[in-house]
This record gives structure tokens, C-alpha cells and sequence, in this order.
């Protein structure tokens, strides 16, 4: 594929080969929406003309479809194969993990130490020792289980998944994947776009919901991680995470909000002491 164009002959492949490798990722599932033009251009600080072309060649590279007035979703990559859903959550042989890192290094290879935190039931890792390093934001197909803290809306149903990856302040250990399900947001609100709100999750909610909020109803298990969280969390393959389901209504009781956050179980420990 080409890589010049205008006055930075690699801007546009730059940009083309992030979301390329956010796709492979999982963090845009075979189906799911990519960035607008609009988003990718508020993302990178560039023109309408460079995030035509952005998308222009990922659907030539045979990462990307047009959805028409949609925008364009992703694709599975050059085999033109789709990926299911089933594949996306449960890894059907060794091929799609062997080439995960088992655990975050440093410039050299060697290991990087993976804090352990203590996080309260109700709360989130302390801000002043993570940092949000990447956000996505996606409409996906409700899974069952988020229909369910979401009801009355039903399994299938399109919402806003706003991802998040948060790592230690050095940027290089992850310690934490946050995906938000939000219902009936329109594509130009705040949080439906691919920035850091600059304010802690719930205090986000509330500053952009105007209906007063009920504290959060929140759910934890442990389960073996898939294999999106075992890339975006550097873990070693079939390695165990924490997952908290908080789901957030209004005090009339409309859902707003259902946020997993996703920890390695070896390094997050969970205080199960109700808010004060």
C-alpha cells in the first residue's frame, strides 16, 4: 500500500495502521462501527481530506466496509473473512494468543513489575497512580448480559461501547480494561467521543446526564480473561481477571450506564466495604 501523500508522506499510513491494530485487538469487533471522518479528525488534528483517505484505505486493505450513511464498520483484515462473535470472546486454539506477551517489558525485554491495587466495590483504581492511555468508542449489538442490566432495551440492540485502557503513570503497564455500554446516546455527545473525559467516570455520568443519579449496583466475578483482555491487559494466555459490572440508573430508575472493568486477578484486590 501506498505511503505518500501531500507533505507527510506517512500520515495517513500512521493513522490507517493504529486502527488496523485496534482492530485486531478486538477493541473494533468484526461489525462494529469505526471512527467517523469527524472522530478521526477531532483524534489525530487532521482535515476532512486525510480522514477520507484514512478509511478509503483501510476498505481497500480489507479492513473496513462502508455501511453507506453509517460511516463504515470493521472487517476481518485482507482474507475478507468475518469474525464471529464467538471468536471474539472464547479462543478456539493456542493460534490466537501465542503471540501475546506474557506481561509487560521494558525496552530491553525484561519484565515490568504489575502493581497490585486495591480497588473499593463501589469505586475505581486511584487516579493518581493510573492513567487513561486509550479510548474507543463503538456501536455494538447489546450482549445479553447488558441487555439485561440495561432493560427494557433487549439483546442485539445497538449502544454506545466507550473502552478504555488504563495503565500505571508510566504508560506501560496496563492495569485495567473499562468498557461502558450507554444507551440512546446520540453520536455527537461528549461521551460518545474517543477522548478522556478529564474527570473520574461517575462524576462524568452525572455532568452529562440531567437527571439526578442513584449510586451504582455493582456485581463482581472472577473468570478466565478472553482474548481481548488478554491483549489489552498484557496478560499471559488463559490467565484469570476481576470483572465488575456497575450499572448506574437514574433516581426515576431509567439505566444509563453499564461499565465493566476488567483487572488482572493476580495484581487487584476488591474492598467490599459499602460507600461511606
Amino acid at each position: 500500500m501506498k505511503n505518500t501523500t501531500g507533505s507527510n508522506p506517512t500520515l495517513y499510513a500512521d493513522i490507517r495502521d493504529t486502527v488496523i491494530d485496534e482492530i485486531r485487538a478486538g477493541l473494533y469487533p468484526s461489525g462494529a462501527l469505526l471512527p467517523s471522518n469527524a472522530q478521526i479528525q477531532k483524534r489525530w488534528k487532521v482535515s476532512s481530506r486525510v480522514s477520507r483517505r484514512v478509511l478509503a484505505e483501510l476498505e481497500e486493505a480489507g479492513w473496513a466496509t462502508s455501511a453507506g450513511t453509517r460511516g463504515y464498520i470493521a472487517a476481518s483484515g485482507p482474507s475478507g473473512r468475518q469474525i464471529s462473535a464467538a471468536e471474539l470472546t472464547i479462543p478456539d486454539d493456542h493460534r490466537q494468543v501465542a503471540a501475546v506477551p506474557l506481561g509487560p517489558t521494558d525496552s530491553s525485554g525484561h519484565p515490568i513489575p504489575r502493581p497490585l491495587h486495591t480497588v473499593p466495590i463501589h469505586g475505581y483504581l486511584p487516579a493518581e497512580l493510573t492513567t487513561v492511555q486509550r479510548v474507543t468508542v463503538t456501536v455494538e449489538p447489546a450482549p445479553p448480559e447488558i441487555a439485561a442490566a440495561l432493560a427494557p432495551i433487549t439483546p442485539g440492540t445497538p449502544v454506545h461501547v466507550r473502552r478504555r485502557v488504563v495503565t500505571d503513570p508510566t504508560g506501560r503497564v496496563p492495569v485495567e480494561l473499562r468498557a461502558s455500554y450507554l444507551p440512546d446516546l446520540s453520536p455527537d455527545h461528549p461521551l460518545a467521543q474517543p477522548a478522556a473525559t478529564g474527570e473520574p467516570w461517575p462524576a462524568a455520568l452525572a455532568h452529562h446526564t440531567p437527571q439526578p443519579l442513584s449510586p451504582p449496583e455493582c456485581v463482581i466475578t472472577a473468570r478466565p480473561a478472553d482474548p481481548r483482555e488478554v491483549r489489552a491487559l498484557a496478560l499471559p494466555p488463559y490467565a484469570w481477571v476481576l470483572t465488575r459490572a456497575a450499572t448506574t440508573h437514574t433516581t426515576t430508575g431509567q439505566p444509563i450506564d453499564c461499565t465493566l472493568s476488567i483487572w488482572p486477578a493476580d495484581h487487584t484486590r476488591v474492598h467490599a466495604a459499602p460507600p461511606a
